[in-house]
């Protein structure tokens, strides 16, 4: 009996090009905020606690972004199967416009309200101190995720998901070595701490951010959206994009729910 991969090898070589990649882009996009947690405790229990406390905002954030490019995608996938490119524009310019206001909301949280936000999951006054200082500045880099993301996601599913592998790999560097000089003063650097991290990794996501645009509008990809692709979008067409990504974010809503549920009941562990 033939094994199922020998079958078709063209497809499975297709597939195993394309989902590596994109396995690869998610872990090293999730470990970016992750650097910060690992490199700052070496400063101690309390700064390593409020910036693990701090990423809890980060990662709801991230479920609702990953909800709407998740539908999205569904859409990009579908148009350039049908090399229709005006409309994974009008799709793409609609997840930016659907990402610009879930980061929006969480941004105007991390600037304005950051102790009532870490004062959910934590009673901890030193903590929620630290780690508002550290959600005040990493706060300016939720609009540019949400950009990121949505960019990402359209070059996945238009045959691309090396480019944003590759980028988020450069971001995830970049953070690195700015979390070094920042949080311990290297190099000439002030030294930080917590504001440190923050800093690194609003610097890389910025890159992140540049290095993605350039290349999708240097070289005028299918994600390549512009403002005149959002003006033209016809009604009909936006009530299927949201019939369809609603659903999808709902869900990943859902989870969120679950989790930050789960934080502010379950005990919360405080340094001594």
């Amino acid at each position: 009996m033939v094994p199922f991969w020998k079958k078709d090898k063209a497809f499975y070589a297709t597939l195993l090009k394309i989902t590596i990649p994109v396995a690869l882009q998610n872990l090293i996009s999730a470990s970016l905020n992750m650097i910060d947690t690992l490199m700052i405790g070496q400063l101690g229990e309390h700064s390593i606690a409020a910036v693990g406390l701090a990423n809890e905002v980060f990662f709801l954030l991230n479920l609702f972004l990953f909800g709407i490019c998740s539908g999205t995608g569904i859409f990009v996938a579908q148009f350039w199967g049908k090399e229709d490119i005006k409309s994974i524009r009008r799709v793409v310019a609609l997840s930016l416009l659907c990402g610009f206001g879930v980061a929006g909301v969480f941004t105007f949280v991390a600037l304005a309200l950051p102790e009532k936000a870490l004062g959910v999951f934590t009673r901890d006054v030193a903590v929620v101190q630290l780690g508002s200082s550290y959600l005040t500045i990493v706060g300016l880099s939720y609009v540019m995720t949400a950009v990121t993301y949505a960019y990402s996601f359209a070059l996945r599913n238009t045959a691309k998901p090396k480019i944003p592998m590759i980028i988020s790999a450069i971001a995830v560097l970049t953070n690195a070595v700015f979390n070094y000089l920042l949080i311990f003063g290297k190099l000439g650097f002030p030294e930080m701490g917590v504001r440190g991290a923050a800093l690194a990794t609003v610097i890389a996501r910025a890159l992140e951010l540049c290095l993605i645009l350039f290349v999708v509008y240097r070289y005028n990809l299918a994600a390549a959206t512009r403002l005149k692709d959002l003006l033209g979008i016809p009604a009909s067409f936006v009530k299927g994009f949201f019939n369809t990504t609603v659903p999808v974010i709902l869900n990943e809503a859902l989870w969120a729910l679950g989790v930050t549920t789960y934080s502010v009941i379950s005990p919360t562990w405080v340094p001594v």
